[in-house]
């Protein structure tokens, strides 16, 4: 899939949990420490999520490979780039 929040970022929903969700739980209990939650949750991601990236490439091969090379992998910082 290439479309919608995918061709925004390659996880959408580990970018919306870790841009939105917690910095926005932060502010909802007035806490300076569940905001720092974020940098935890994304470490955690860059050290799990290469059992995911194993799995699309064997199953879509080369597709994928350009896929991954023209969509940002977690944060959207490149609007509008198609793969």
């Amino acid at each position: 899939m290439t479309s919608g929040p995918f061709r925004l970022c390659q996880n959408p929903l580990y970018a919306s949990f870790i841009l939105l969700l917690v910095p926005g739980l932060a502010v909802l209990l007035k806490s300076w420490a569940v905001l720092t939650a974020s940098p935890v949750v994304w470490l955690a991601f860059k050290s799990c999520i290469g059992r995911e990236y194993a799995e699309m490439r064997s199953a879509f091969g080369e597709r994928y490979e350009q896929y991954r090379r023209a969509t940002p992998e977690l944060f959207p910082l490149r609007v509008g780039r198609r793969p």
